[in-house]
């Protein structure tokens, strides 16, 4: 059994006491109610306002209605609570008793799962997010997108969904015409070493690229070494050449085609190479060019480059059967478009928009937003099974704000249920130094990249920075804080009340603690009553146990908003109860039970954090 979610059980008695004193006087049922945390523990653990929801329904004083309510749960919850008070107009302030903080300590020391849950409705998600165009360095901004979505992975997990991570490639824009004429404008120079010539035609094209030297500077050597080397190895084999024979190298406008597609798939590789720097471990990698494909040509993505971006002359109602065209003839057959001006719109106006958008241009190109409801149509027939049971969620960047209630249309016109899709946003990101913003970036004139503030900072500290706050609010990343080794720095705080705990059982070897006496094993069976004592140290002890309980609380809340931020709060806020326990409290007495008992704590805690660092993709550092 997982550590018991206090406020859901509280919640279930509650409501089930309630319906029993007060059903046959509620027609319209038990009004919605709220079991919280308290935040002073003069009040108890927790707090529910279900008296003063019923004051009006029963038309009766609140306090009244608590005092019978109290009194009925009482009863109810036996040996969990150890008294219920009511206070101010109506509000039941509960207290749980030492049976039920220590069974939480003991639940997390012996059982093998203690953070796994299981929420009453679990579902499959796909959770797609960064999905950076791979024509640049993964930026700052794909970073906090990336460690968003991670977290939230592991945070949907932790409660029971079955969640795939996904990475949505996109690699058929003309942005892909455009690197692979970017790589060749500064790559030919290595390419007529090794005996290339190029067309007045091919340098011409070149000439304009629209990405700067600095951006495609690690993808020219190996793309261009790769392509000779395919090149060679390909001729030599289909014309019988023999090594050391010369090979006539010249360039044509064609074989810009060839430099695109490698280009793309090294762009693509280094940000594999960034994101496992990073911790992050995606499922799939989705292509874009998948929704172009027929059956016929399926893995061709040559074929769709030469059909879709490498002419003008493209009309994709008369392409043959694909994702892309399956979801244009879905939409028109449910009436949800209107021709007009030569182009195809979608009347995402029927939806709340404030005016109607285009999918196919007059030139017969599809837009964005086609491509998008076409791929998440896709995504939601991989998840499979009932639609009661399937969730997409999709983490996009500050820029793609205006694209979120289109694309929804277009679900909902294709005939996908209402919450469907879920869309988060991630902010934009400020680095400061001294106060003022800079742009960190080696790149003239660009912004910084995700591995730049790595090497400043570290994995561990980006990561909490970018959580600690909620992920569509804008934040200002401070770098002169990010090295701090010192309180100031939450990521630091928190990993150092981990490795504070670690000293304690370090030092309890060393004081000739056995290495079963200090085991999950050996402290399960503790006796905890030695922790409620009334003095300095009982009240810190009471206070760690009441963050404990609350624990899973912050998990489910977290996985249900979305909001990993909860989880970032939480560690920061436990953190900030354990250090001045440290510093008051010694853990090693030489009352046996006494120090075995504040172990055996300790040892739930560091266990505790560990989690909650690992759902946030954060090391649990033993020593600092």
């Amino acid at each position: 059994m997982p550590l018991t979610n206090q406020t859901r059980v509280l919640h279930r008695f509650v409501q089930v006491t309630a319906e029993h004193l007060f059903g046959s006087e509620l027609p319209d049922g038990l009004p919605a109610f709220q079991i919280t945390p308290t935040t002073d523990p003069r009040f108890g653990h927790f707090a529910c306002n279900l008296a003063m929801q019923l004051a009006k329904p029963l038309k009766r004083n609140p306090r009244q209605i608590g005092e019978e309510l109290a009194l009925a749960l009482k009863d109810a919850l036996g040996d969990t609570v150890e008294r219920i008070e009511v206070a101010g107009p109506g509000f039941l302030n509960l207290f749980l008793s030492t049976d039920a903080l220590s069974g939480q300590v003991q639940t997390v020391l012996t059982e093998e799962k203690p953070f796994q849950w299981t929420v009453d409705e679990p579902l499959r998600i796909n959770l797609e997010y960064v999905s950076a165009n791979p024509t640049g360095p993964l930026l700052v901004v794909n970073g906090r997108a990336a460690a968003m979505g991670s977290a939230l992975a592991e945070i949907l997990k932790a409660v029971g969904h079955d969640v795939t991570q996904e990475y949505f490639v996109n690699d058929t824009g003309t942005q892909v015409v455009e690197l692979g004429k970017s790589v060749l404008r500064d790559g030919n120079p290595l390419l007529r070493k090794k005996g290339w010539t190029f067309s007045k035609e091919v340098l011409e094209l070149v000439k304009d690229a629209g990405y700067a030297q600095d951006t495609v500077g690690p993808l020219v050597e190996p793309v261009c070494i790769s392509f000779d080397e395919k090149y060679e190895r390909i001729v030599r084999q289909a014309r019988g050449i023999e090594e050391g024979e010369e090979l006539n190298k010249h360039f044509d406008s064609g074989q810009v085609f060839y430099i695109g597609i490698d280009s793309v798939e090294m762009q693509l590789e280094l940000h594999k190479e960034t994101l496992r720097r990073f911790g992050i471990k995606f499922n799939d990698y989705y292509r874009e060019h998948q929704l172009y494909l027929p059956l016929e040509h399926l893995g061709n993505y040559e074929y769709v480059l030469r059909e879709f971006v490498f002419t003008d002359d493209l009309k994709i109602l008369n392409k043959p059967n694909c994702l892309l065209l399956n979801s244009l003839v879905n939409l028109r057959s449910k009436g949800a478009t209107d021709d007009s001006e030569g182009a195809l719109w979608l009347k995402t106006t029927d939806y709340g928009d404030e005016k109607d958008r285009v999918i196919v241009r007059s030139s017969g190109k599809p837009t964005y937003l086609l491509t998008d409801i076409a791929y998440h149509l896709d995504k939601w027939e991989r998840l499979g099974g009932d639609e009661s049971e399937r969730l997409m969620v999709v983490i996009w960047g500050p820029d793609h704000y205006g694209h979120i209630l289109p694309t929804k249309a277009g679900l909902l016109a294709a005939g996908l249920p209402e919450g469907a899709l879920e869309v988060l946003t991630s902010g934009w990101v400020t680095l400061k130094r001294g106060g003022e913003t800079v742009s960190m970036s080696k790149r003239k004139g660009n912004l910084a990249t995700l591995d730049e503030l790595l090497d400043e900072v570290g994995v561990d500290v980006a990561r909490y920075m970018f959580l600690e706050r909620s992920p569509e609010a804008h934040l200002d990343f401070d770098l002169d804080l990010a090295v701090q080794q010192s309180s100031e720095n939450p990521a630091y705080y928190i990993q150092y009340a981990h490795a504070r705990i670690c000293s304690i059982f370090a030092k309890a070897e060393e004081e000739g603690y056995s290495e079963e006496e200090l085991s999950d094993d050996g402290l399960g069976p503790v006796d905890l009553a030695p922790l409620f004592t009334d003095d300095d140290a009982g009240s810190r002890q009471r206070e760690l146990l009441r963050q404990i309980v609350y624990y899973p609380g912050v998990i489910e809340s977290a996985a249900k908003n979305h909001a990993p931020q909860k989880v970032a709060a939480y560690l920061h806020g436990l953190a900030g109860v354990f250090h001045p326990y440290y510093k008051k409290v010694k853990v090693l007495v030489e009352d046996k039970a006494k120090a075995l008992a504040r172990l055996a704590l300790c040892r739930a805690l560091q266990k505790l954090m560990d989690h909650g660092l690992g759902l946030l993709g954060i090391t649990s550092p033993r020593s600092m």
